[in-house]
């Protein structure tokens, strides 16, 4: 339980300093009125589906724990403003093989701020600091599974990772970054608490103000996951590939 407290003071905490800071890089990656005739969109909404792999770490089910391998396809909504990120994921009758039995829940949030290295209005490259909180759950739909075998992992994880940004055009603009994590994870009610690292990717196209204020946005998220320490429930990696489309506005 300390290290929930831990975490939970130490994301209060950067929350702050990223709040006081996220304004001025910012502006590194905006675009002058003045040289361009199309405003850049604030604002996304996307979604798409996710095609999730999980895979248990810890080798066969030789001494009867729960493990919890399988491959499947999710649906993902994803909200974006500049300095923050919230996602959220949901499937049901999930599983390999015909093994239609498992529920999946995923659900977080991130707060990030850009160090300029380089670059000008047309392009430029980044270092992005974020810290980010994640909640996951995979649990059978088979009434005789107890709940204490349910995948359950909430996580805190800070990571700087490198950040790319070009201006095609008035209107169209990519953007992409890629930024590994370090941090802790628990399980419900923080009693059984281990180590969480990830590799998180993403590329945004955009088309603005395509009908009025609106505009569109493709892309693409990959994630890596890996979850370790504690019981041997915990021992399991989840990767995500995520394809995106939705608005700006």
């Amino acid at each position: 339980m300390r290290r929930v407290h831990l975490c939970l003071a130490v994301t209060l905490l950067f929350s702050v300093l990223l709040a006081a800071v996220s304004e001025a890089p910012a502006q590194m990656f905006s675009v002058e009125e003045s040289d361009q005739r199309t405003r850049s969109a604030q604002s996304v909404l996307i979604a798409g589906p996710d095609f999730i792999n999980m895979d248990y770490r810890l080798g066969n089910n030789e001494n009867g724990q729960v493990r919890y391998d399988w491959s499947d396809m999710v649906y993902r909504l994803r909200f974006e403003v500049p300095g923050f990120r919230s996602y959220v994921a949901y499937g049901n009758n999930l599983g390999s093989e015909g093994a239609d039995t498992l529920n999946f829940v995923n659900a977080g949030a991130n707060i990030r701020a850009a160090t300029p290295l380089l670059g000008s209005a047309r392009m430029g490259v980044s270092l992005p600091l974020k810290l980010s909180t994640d909640y996951i759950r995979v649990r059978s739909t088979d009434s005789s599974q107890p709940d204490v075998d349910h995948f359950r992992q909430s996580s805190v994880g800070i990571g700087l990772g490198i950040g790319l940004f070009y201006q095609i055009s008035g209107s169209m603009r990519v953007s992409a970054e890629a930024i590994p994590q370090i941090g802790f994870s628990f399980s419900a009610l923080g009693s059984d608490s281990g180590q969480f690292s990830a590799v998180n990717g993403s590329v945004r196209f955009h088309l603005d103000q395509l009908i009025s204020r609106f505009g569109l946005v493709a892309g693409f998220d990959y994630s890596f996951r890996r979850y370790s320490g504690g019981s041997d429930i915990n021992h399991h990696d989840i990767q995500s590939n995520n394809v995106t489309l939705g608005i700006s506005f």
